[in-house]
């Protein structure tokens, strides 16, 4: 049960224990991590992440909705945030 459920007192469901260790493995990936660090350093993922509408429509798992969410838009339409997914040239 990860910590977060742990102080709520709730149990992990499968959906969350699956995420959790896909989450491993791509944190296991250097360029996976990589990637993974940059856009969660990245101000306007930060800024995104801070908006409810942003945050219920990502966690609805409704692409539709997040489509339609002018936060997700302006991130998929950002050139920097494009770049943070390429991985590291060799």
């Amino acid at each position: 049960m990860p910590a977060e459920a742990a102080a709520l007192g709730q149990e992990e469901s499968p959906d969350q224990s699956a995420a959790a260790g896909n989450l491993d493995t791509l944190k296991n990936n250097p360029q996976t991590a990589a990637v993974m660090e940059r856009l969660i350093n990245n101000p306007k993922i930060q800024v995104a992440a801070r908006d409810p509408e942003f945050l219920d429509a990502a966690r609805s798992g409704n692409m539709q909705e997040l489509l339609k969410n002018p936060k997700f838009q302006e991130l998929i339409n950002s050139r920097e945030i494009q770049d943070s997914l390429k991985a590291p040239e060799e």
